[in-house]
């Protein structure tokens, strides 16, 4: 598949609306959610392992 193979790809789907508007598809928006997970992740984070609640007290998840 060369370049201009993918650009038609893409074209087609838009013309044809036969693409998703997804997460997946959407560059921009995949990546700001992925800056937004890994600041969730890290609030969660003691010591590069993800932390679960038990009890209502933090305590470091089992691996």
């Amino acid at each position: 598949m060369t370049i201009e193979d993918g650009v038609r790809e893409i074209v087609d789907a838009l013309q044809a609306n036969t693409h998703s508007r997804s997460l997946d598809t959407l560059t921009l928006d995949w990546y700001r959610a992925l800056e937004e997970w890994r600041s969730r992740i890290e609030d969660v984070v003691i010591e590069g392992k993800i932390i679960k609640r038990v009890g209502g007290l933090p305590c470091a998840a089992s691996s």
